[in-house]
């Protein structure tokens, strides 16, 4: 859009004799319309690939989620007790 934008502004400001340019300039509005419409149904196609994939998406997302919590509780747990049992084997060399 911008390209077409700035062909218009400023290429096509400039009188002209040869037909093209005229054909050029006459076409600007149809291939403006034909750009929006193109994106227009891109975007409707996006949103619907969301609305489709979107549940898939957040089962995956919640399940690493969970593996992840998991992991860390575990990792938790684990430097809990290997701090206890340094401890205790301090407790045990002091007596």
């Amino acid at each position: 859009m911008k390209t077409l934008e700035r062909l218009e502004k400023l290429q096509l400001q400039i009188p002209t004799t040869y037909k093209f340019s005229i054909q050029i300039r006459e076409s600007i509005p149809q291939l403006r319309e034909s750009i929006k419409e193109a994106s227009m149904s891109d975007l409707k196609d996006f949103l619907e690939n969301i609305r489709k994939f979107s549940p898939k998406i957040g089962e995956v997302a919640m399940r690493h989620t969970g593996e992840q919590s998991s992991g860390i509780c575990n990792l938790a747990i684990f430097a809990k007790r290997n701090h206890e049992g340094n401890n205790n084997k301090m407790i045990k060399q002091r007596s």
